[in-house]
């Protein structure tokens, strides 16, 4: 399996969760802006997974209405995978757990998982 990440797109800020394989994940989920420090902030976990595992991170989001457009344009300017979502297909995987948990920790994770 190839690294992924998994981006819970939110108006100002994202959480992100890193898979470097399945079930072995890179630490627990971090933060970032939409500003151009918080960009360059993931731009460099994704250069450190790329350098773990050898293989460019696929990223996964869910469209958000326009919230994600800058995020995926920047990534796609830096030429990474991105695998845009539609919001019904992760809620209705979450709403096959047993737990039901709403944290944008979980999502992230969650859509890494997907």
């Amino acid at each position: 399996m190839n690294p992924v990440v998994g981006i819970d797109v939110s108006k100002g800020e994202s959480e992100g969760f890193i898979f470097l394989e399945r079930n072995k994940s890179l630490g627990k989920s971090f933060r970032f802006l939409h500003t151009f420090d918080g960009i360059q902030s993931l731009i460099s976990r994704l250069e450190e997974v790329e350098s773990l595992t050898e293989r460019r991170p696929a990223i996964v989001l869910e469209s958000t209405g326009h919230y994600h457009l800058g995020l995926v344009a920047a990534l796609q300017k830096q030429a990474y995978k991105i695998i845009i979502l539609n919001p019904l297909i992760p809620q209705r995987a979450r709403k096959s757990k047993l737990r039901k948990v709403k944290m944008d920790a979980e999502d992230a994770k969650h859509l890494a998982e997907l």
